[in-house]
């Protein structure tokens, strides 16, 4: 009983202690789409239509009154404006979104999956069946010896009309054969899979804490900056 008393006595001290320890970083990132037209047909890379793992991601938050785990910062505190500013006067890219939060170290068995949209973080609008976001997916610090970035992100590019006159014949066609033959019909419903186009990436990046890292991808691409930060946080 004794052990038990002081054990609990001891507690907060713990607590606090591990609390203290607890690394923070500010994330930054820029996502920029490729403007270069060829890339929409190119044939040395094709569409990806599986989807990422959505369950247990979280939604960045609008900015609060003080540093919050995932909370979107304003303006003021990021870092990267001047990249974002030398895209926006590029030709050949377009600037989609530039962001940031505020996160833990998270070792990868509690590791958040932050989920990333071109739709304004906090919004809620993260597209419709008909019509997605150009961007959709998700992006997980985790920190380990190293800081490590997983990307899981999907860019979707409507089909024009000719592509989805062509889909939707081809659709009725198959759905026309005959069943002896073992053809799987394809069903054209208009779900964004049969009207976009949809490029993934996937990646597993070590990050080094300060330094700008770059995520390609023939379509779109991303710049990331991981920071310490060693101000006042909120859980």
């Amino acid at each position: 009983m004794k052990k038990l008393l002081i054990a609990l006595l001891l507690l907060p001290t713990l607590l606090q202690s591990a609390y203290a320890k607890e690394r923070w970083y500010q994330v930054e990132v820029i996502i920029f789409a490729q403007n270069n037209s060829d890339y929409h047909k190119s044939e040395h890379w094709g569409a990806d239509y599986t989807l990422p793992d959505f369950e247990g991601s979280r939604r960045l938050s609008a900015s609060s009154s003080g540093p919050t785990a995932f909370s979107r910062l304003p303006v003021t505190d990021l870092k990267l404006g001047g990249a974002a500013a030398q895209i926006k006067r590029a030709s050949d890219v377009k600037l989609i979104r530039h962001f940031g939060w505020l996160q833990p170290g998270l070792e990868e068995k509690k590791a958040v999956s932050v989920r990333i949209t071109d739709a304004m973080p906090g919004s809620g609008d993260i597209g419709s069946r008909l019509s997605p976001p150009r961007l959709d997916g998700t992006l997980r610090l985790i920190l380990s010896r190293y800081l490590h970035l997983q990307s899981d992100l999907i860019w979707y590019d409507p089909l024009n009309e000719e592509e989805l006159a062509a889909l939707e014949a081809l659709s009725q066609h198959e759905s026309e054969a005959d069943v002896d033959e073992n053809v799987a019909p394809t069903t054209f419903d208009e779900s964004p899979l049969n009207t976009h186009l949809a490029y993934r990436l996937q990646q597993s990046r070590r990050m080094r804490s300060n330094e700008i890292h770059y995520i390609d991808h023939p379509r779109f691409g991303l710049i990331v900056q991981v920071t310490p930060y060693e101000g006042k946080t909120r859980n």
